[in-house]
């Protein structure tokens, strides 16, 4: 987890440097300049399609790890505004929820591992269940990339409506930083670009930080953990979680209803540390 944190902590890093780059470069700030009225220019002819397109492309991004909504932002701002590139961003970042955790909950370990998902679902699985509480899933929704959470919660069954509350609230947070971020850049404002970007980077950090403490302060609190290969040793064997050694591995690690054995017994995975 920790590692998962500082990645997208040093993503975040080399956007801040690349935006820096362009609003205080002549050359990138006059080049960004001319393609956003170019595409401005192609979207007042079709506004409806460009906006169709904006929400489509959000939501292929909240899906997929190759993609990233920073790529329209800026033209989003340039063209709506703030108050509607973010309406429009979050309205498609909300439709990627929806459909990852459809994929997930619906179709199950195959889409998993066919995305690539299956190793941090694997890892991350074992710490969630369709009775954990809303601040920890709040946190994880802050903490993971978007296109993880989707398939995380509708593989554990997690609660749509809670699912989709805490997926929308921590979008919300991430998508007005973002649009303001965006219309720094375009506005070439360079205090307000650093101190928001700073602003992402640490609340990213933070969230990380606060659900590894979560996480360890449940740990400390239940006792020690099985042994993690009698864990699944048990857990393979259908043991019952009535049983009280059942009981204290389901608790322990955030299983419910099987899932962990289904996704390894169905993909063959091993357990991600």
């Amino acid at each position: 987890m920790r590692s998962l944190g500082w990645r997208r902590t040093l993503l975040g890093a080399l956007l801040v440097a690349l935006l820096t780059f362009v609003a205080f470069s002549e050359t990138g700030y006059t080049t960004l300049l001319r393609a956003l009225a170019t595409i401005e220019g192609m979207a007042a002819t079709q506004p409806g399609w460009a906006a169709g397109l904006v929400v489509l492309f959000a939501a292929v991004a909240a899906m997929v790890a190759f993609l990233s909504s920073w790529l329209i932002v800026p033209f989003a701002v340039y063209t709506w505004g703030t108050a509607g590139a973010l309406l429009l961003l979050w309205v498609g970042w909300l439709l990627g929820g929806v459909a990852s955790y459809a994929m997930g909950r619906f179709l199950g370990p195959p889409v998993i591992q066919w995305l690539g998902f299956a190793p941090l679902v694997a890892r991350y699985e074992e710490r969630v269940s369709r009775r954990s509480p809303l601040a920890l899933v709040f946190l994880l929704q802050l903490a993971l990339p978007s296109e993880v959470r989707g398939p995380l919660f509708g593989f554990v069954r997690y609660g749509f409506g809670r699912y989709l509350l805490t997926f929308g609230l921590a979008e919300l947070a991430h998508g007005i930083g973002t649009v303001f971020l965006g219309a720094g850049v375009v506005e070439r404002r360079i205090t307000l670009v650093l101190a928001i970007a700073s602003a992402l980077v640490l609340l990213t950090v933070w969230a990380s930080y606060a659900l590894h403490r979560c996480l360890a302060g449940e740990r400390d609190a239940r006792g020690a953990l099985v042994p993690r290969g009698r864990a699944e040793q048990r857990i393979g064997h259908g043991e019952s979680a009535s049983e009280p050694q059942g009981h204290r591995v389901a608790c322990e690690c955030g299983l419910d209803g099987g899932s962990a054995r289904r996704l390894h017994v169905q993909m063959g995975l091993r357990r991600v540390p």
